[in-house]
């Protein structure tokens, strides 16, 4: 007797293949935390060197992008959100929280300013020296870098195409240029591994 192989019905194959065609955005808007996950896997880097270049010190940059990114799926599971577009939109939310974080009271900034005499200064004296250094690699970039740098990690962030339109470049030079330019900021400020 011969061996049957049962295959799933037609309609089973078809609702799989067009959750595979979905794009993470189209999953995070329907609310799927796996689709959540890779978008900021994708994108973090780029809110968190978007915060910096406004110069705003590391550990402030990674806490707002995290922030940033509660805040999407938060405004998501309320129905707020209509379209997901990244890495916009999450600068976008970055850059919100950071401008609160700036309008906050003096008050708290002032409290800050009076710490004890036994405060160690030396992570703030660490984070204006990464920072000197990523803004030393800046000035050192050629045009197209500074350029591309501008482009990516500027508010509201382009994509590569837009990138090539304005540079005359091809899309697979601008991603040549964005990784070495990306690896010359990690090694200048020692961040070879973090976000």
């Amino acid at each position: 007797m011969p061996s049957l192989t049962l295959t799933p019905p037609l309609h089973v194959i078809v609702e799989s293949s067009a959750k595979s065609q979905q794009s993470p955005e189209d999953r995070a808007l329907e609310g799927h935390t796996d689709a959540w996950n890779e978008l900021a896997r994708s994108h973090n880097r780029k809110v968190v060197l978007t915060l910096l270049s406004r110069g705003l010190p590391p550990d402030v940059a990674r806490d707002l992008a995290q922030d940033a990114w509660a805040k999407l799926i938060e405004r998501q599971q309320q129905g707020q959100l209509q379209a997901i577009k990244m890495p916009g939109l999450a600068i976008k939310q970055a850059l919100y929280l950071a401008g609160d974080l700036l309008r906050q009271p003096r008050e708290v900034a002032s409290e800050s300013a009076e710490e004890p005499a036994g405060h160690d200064p030396h992570p703030r004296l660490w984070a204006r020296e990464r920072l000197n250094r990523a803004r030393e690699v800046l000035r050192s970039c050629t045009a197209n870098e500074r350029t591309i740098f501008r482009a990516f990690y500027g508010s509201p962030g382009s994509s590569t195409r837009e990138v090539g339109k304005q540079t005359g470049l091809s899309i697979q030079r601008i991603r040549q240029i964005h990784c070495e330019l990306r690896k010359k900021l990690r090694l200048a400020t020692g961040d070879e591994g973090g976000e």
